[in-house]
């Protein structure tokens, strides 16, 4: 069994404003799908509330997605197609997940991400 991924941040206060945990995306045409589903809570109590998910293409578009009220439990997030600004789904690059400090509840802490999957 695979473990979730981890993104462990600091950010703020003369730390870098922005932390990112990108994963390559190992069959890049996800155009039969409609939606990228994921689990995202936070770890050992340190929550930042919200983070971003960004997905980038071979044509260097990006789409970006907020993710809110992050938890410290699992919870189940779908993100339709239909909502993201990519014209190209045949050549998905990558997946970022993404602590701004503009944007966090608190500037350090874990949030772990599983079960990555596309859908209809």
């Amino acid at each position: 069994t695979n473990s979730p991924l981890r993104l462990t941040y600091n950010v703020g206060k003369g730390l870098p404003q922005v932390k990112e945990l990108k994963i390559g995306v190992p069959s890049p045409d996800v155009s039969r799908y409609q939606r990228i589903n994921l689990s995202v809570r936070s770890f050992k109590g340190a929550n930042p509330g919200r983070i971003k998910v960004i997905l980038t293409n071979a044509k260097a578009e990006r789409a970006a997605y907020y993710l809110d009220d992050i938890k410290a439990r699992w919870q189940e997030y779908s993100i339709r197609f239909d909502e993201l600004n990519l014209t190209d789904w045949k050549t998905l690059k990558d997946i970022a997940f993404v602590v701004e400090a503009w944007n966090a509840d608190r500037t350090s802490g874990s949030v772990l991400i599983d079960n990555i999957s596309f859908a209809n």
